[in-house]
């Protein structure tokens, strides 16, 4: 399965923390961000809150880019 855009920025911005981090960042067990990861699952909005917060970008921001066709 590809990944999509969204899964792409979300790895890339837990690269440097790792899996373990994240999830304990995120309260989730380290597989849902394995499957985040890979595009297997796709974030819950509370989810996706959190993990905009992690990445630093407002949800406002992030539908921007999603009607530009830069993000899922």
């Amino acid at each position: 399965m590809a990944e999509s855009r969204g899964s792409q920025e979300f790895t890339a911005a837990i690269q440097g923390i790792g899996t373990n981090a994240a999830a304990k960042q995120l309260g989730v067990v380290p597989s849902m961000v394995s499957h985040l990861k890979s595009g297997i699952k796709r974030p819950s909005l509370a989810l996706a809150v959190r993990i905009w917060a992690i990445l630093g970008v407002s949800p406002d921001a992030w539908e921007e880019r999603a009607r530009k066709g830069r993000a899922p």
